[in-house]
């Protein structure tokens, strides 16, 4: 069973971490983790996940840090915003 994008975006914790990338540069998962207190990092990965897989945020930037690869996050093309304000 699939979650509709409206379930997605309702949900209070995902509902925050788009708040977070509204009119931001993209983030990092730390760096969400700094907005976003009082958030476990599994279970912000685990949303972030969600999110990604329905193109609501999307992967803007990959880089190998310590043996893994950090992601850098940004609104998806289906958030809202047009071409011309990406």
């Amino acid at each position: 069973m699939s979650i509709s994008q409206v379930d997605l975006i309702l949900h209070p914790l995902r509902l925050r971490i788009i708040e977070s990338l509204v009119n931001s540069e993209p983030l990092t998962p730390r760096e969400m983790l700094k907005r976003l207190p009082g958030v476990a990092q599994a279970k912000l990965y685990r949303h972030l996940k969600l999110l990604t897989d329905a193109s609501i945020t999307t992967v803007a930037d990959e880089r190998p840090v310590r043996g893994v690869v950090e992601r850098t996050y940004t609104l998806g093309a289906s958030s809202g915003k047009t071409p011309q304000e990406m």
